[in-house]
This record gives structure tokens, sequence and C-alpha cells, in this order.
């Protein structure tokens, strides 16, 4: 079934507790290469462009009349490497990595103003490209120079939050409404994930990320998912900042982060080839979590804007990701019934929760991070302390198998399953409400902070 603004506004309407759903229909190792081959191979490859070789020649040709040590119009001088990375009045030419995306590129193919050179023809294909890859090879001075590093992320490292309420509760301001991508039909919603302090619900769309206001059941914000389609979506602890995962199948995956307030992207880590379907951002920044068919979880280090390890422990497709709030554990589910909880900075072991006989659809922490309940298609939801790894309470929940799960900030329980139906479950885990059956499957909920 397709979600509409006006759609979502009916099913809120119609619940008399703080929860929102959507209905859907359910639907080589290689051997190493001996050295002699290696060294051979290597001696073949085309060198990375690097300043003096490949960069100051275009340069030399194109630029310096205008950006030398007499001149430097705009500030700007390109006829020295130390010179060039200074910048000149309109910040730096370049960053290293952004590629098409520098400032550099975007004026000498005129995609950008002022438009370089001003008076003449835009660079030849084959020189821009030259300098597209010189900044997405990270700047090199000569060929003997070190690439240098891609800048870290447009915001500070931070302590983990408290699992208080905090002074400043994050919602869009100015947000874009139009939508990025209009189809003639409805697609089935991949992910929702609610703020914990705000009224706002995030649901994945095609290409992109709607954002809804619970109390106005208003559209507040469109966030561009620029990668491919939306999978996964978990917001920030602190609820300003919200990661989206997704890509294209079989090609490619990544994640992005924005900040709620602004719906400024604020950083894009991971890499995989393959779309991720699991994905979580860590309490203190510095960490994004992502998994998917690939049968791996890969931490990736946003300071440094690289892998810090890759785990081979699932025996199926990674479906579920999720940093404890307070950023010290990851767990992770998968296809092949498996649980796992990790350190959250070294992707080292901590437990293997073994009690589920089917596919993971759902892990959460509950806000202190002393409790994580999972959930999966053999109609259970299994709760577990940390400070024993062992299982405190089975939930018999929905017969046929558990769809998804929830924590509400009051430490109650919200469950869909294949039955049809969405059930509340108090602290206790006793039964406090069950909605009336749905017509079709509720495949995903997520509770409401007011």
């Amino acid at each position: 079934m397709a979600v509409t603004s006006g759609r979502l506004a009916q099913l809120i309407s119609k619940q008399p507790v703080n929860s929102l759903f959507t209905n859907q229909n359910s639907p080589f190792r290689c051997a190493p290469l001996a050295a002699s081959l290696a060294l051979a191979v290597s001696a073949h490859l085309p060198a990375a462009p690097n300043y003096d070789d490949h960069i100051l020649p275009i340069f030399e040709q194109s630029c310096t009349n205008c950006h030398n040590p007499d001149k430097q119009k705009g500030d700007l001088d390109l006829t020295t490497y130390s010179a060039a990375m200074r910048g000149g009045s309109g910040g730096k030419i370049a960053d290293p990595g952004e590629g098409g995306d520098s400032k550099l590129y975007g004026v000498v193919t005129h995609t950008l103003k002022p438009k370089m050179p001003p008076k003449g023809d835009k660079l030849a294909k084959k020189d821009a490209d030259l300098i597209r890859a010189w900044v997405d090879g990270g700047l090199l001075e000569n060929k003997s120079g070190k690439p240098k590093k891609k800048k870290k992320p447009a915001f500070a490292l931070q302590a983990a939050p408290g699992t208080g309420k905090p002074e400043k509760i994050s919602m869009p301001q100015h947000l874009l409404l139009e939508p990025v991508v209009i189809s003639s039909r409805g697609s089935a919603v991949a992910d929702m994930a609610s703020s914990p302090w705000a009224p706002l619900l995030a649901v994945t769309g095609q290409r992109q990320v709607l954002l809804y206001n619970t109390d106005t059941l208003q559209l507040s914000g469109v966030l561009p998912f620029d990668a491919g389609q939306p999978e996964t979506l978990s917001f920030h602890p602190s609820g300003k900042y919200l990661l989206a995962g997704g890509g294209i199948g079989g090609k490619s995956g990544t994640t992005i982060t924005w900040d709620i307030e602004s719906g400024k992207e604020i950083l894009r880590a991971g890499k995989d080839f393959d779309s991720v379907l699991a994905a979580s951002l860590r309490a203190d920044l510095g960490g994004v979590s992502l998994g998917g068919p690939g049968k791996r979880v890969k931490l990736w280090d946003t300071s440094a804007d690289e892998q810090l390890t890759s785990i081979k422990k699932h025996t199926d497709w990674v479906t579920q990701l999720a940093y404890s709030h307070d950023g010290v554990l990851l767990a992770s589910g998968g296809r092949g019934g498996g649980v796992h909880v990790w350190e959250a900075d070294t992707g080292n072991p901590f437990y293997e929760l073994r009690g589920h006989k089917a596919s993971i659809t759902g892990v959460a922490w509950r806000s202190d991070s002393n409790l994580l309940a999972t959930a999966s298609e053999d109609g259970a939801v299994l709760v577990w302390h940390m400070n024993t790894g062992k299982q405190v309470k089975k939930i018999t929940a929905h017969s046929g198998g558990v769809l998804s799960l929830d924590w509400t900030s009051n430490g109650h329980l919200v469950t869909s399953g294949r039955d049809k139906k969405v059930k509340v479950w108090k602290p206790d885990f006793n039964l406090l409400k069950e909605l009336p059956v749905f017509s079709n499957m509720v495949t995903e909920v997520a509770s409401v902070s007011y």
C-alpha cells in the first residue's frame, strides 16, 4: 500500500497509542599472485596524476597568465603547488577526494561561476578529467608525494549523550518540501524511524526521505537520497541527526547523515558493493555501521573516512544493526537467525545471542542501553540483559512471525507481525493493548515522542 501524507494522517488519527506504522503487502577466494607478476603488472599501471607532471602544464597553458605571483587575480597563484593549495579570495580550489564536486573542476568545466578562463572556451575534456582525477587522488604534489586525506565530517566528535531530554529539540527549519521523485504509482515503504524527542517521523520514499510532523500531520521536509534507494533509517540518540542507508542493488551502497534542522548533508560514510540494508550512527558520531547482502558487518571510522573493520560472522544477509544509545555496543541481526553484540569502537565480539530460529526482523535498545530486544520470523521477541548476555524474557508475540518492533521512551514495546496485528507491551512485558486486526500486514512500527 502506498503511503501518502493523507493516508498517514488517517492512520495516526485512528490510533489511541503513541505508535505509527505503515501497511504494505508482504512480498573466491582468489589465489595470490606471485610477487614477480605483481611487480610486472604494477610497472605498467599509469601513474596517479600529480601537480608537477600533469596539472601544472594545464595551468601554464590556460590559467597562469592571470593567476601568477605578479597578477594573482582573485588572490590566486597557480604557478606553484604550495600557492595553489593556499587558494585565493574565494577559498580553497579543492579538497582532497571531492573530484567533480570541487570548485576547481566546476570553474574549468563552466558548471560553476566564475567560469575559467572567463573569455575562452572551457578546458578540453581530457584536461578536465585529469584535474578531477588529481583531486580524487588526494592532490598529489609529485610522483613520490603522499595523497592528502579527505576532509573530516562537518561536525566535531562529542561524548555520548545521556538518556535525558536535550535542552533543545531538533525539528526541521525551512527544508525542501517538493518531492525529488513523483511517480505514477505508490511504492513500498522500506523503513520508518521516529525522533527520540521530537514529534517527527522519517519515512523512506523513492530516492528521498520524507519527514512528517506528527503533531500537525504535515510534511516537514524532504531529504534527497542521491545514492539510490533508501532502505534503512535511524535517528541519532540526540534526535539532531538522521542516518539513511541504501544504494543500488548488486552495485553500490553507502550511508548519508543529515542535520535535521537545516537538512544539510553532514556525512557520507561507508562503501559497499550492494545496497545497504542495515545501518546505524554511533552516539559519539565517530563511527557508522552498515550491512547487507554481503553478509558482513562493516564499521566505518568517520574521522579518518575509512573502513575500520569488516566482520564476517553472519551466515546470511545482515538485516539489522543498532548501536546502543550510550555508544558502547553494537547489535547485529541476520537473515540466518543469528544475533551478535560487538564492541562499538573496535568490532571485537562481545556476545553471541542464541535463541531465535528464523530471520531477524528487528533489534532495538531500551533507552538506558541495558536491555536489547530482538524480533524474528519465528514469532518471538526475546529480551537480553547486557550485564550478563542472558535472555531475561521470551514473548510469544505474533503467530506467523514478528515483522517489526520498537521501544517507547517510557519503556513500552510496540510490535507488529504477520498476523496483521499491532501490540503494545508493558515495561514488565505483559500485553497492554492489541489493536484491531488490519487488512494487510503491518511491516513497520515506530514509537512517537510527545
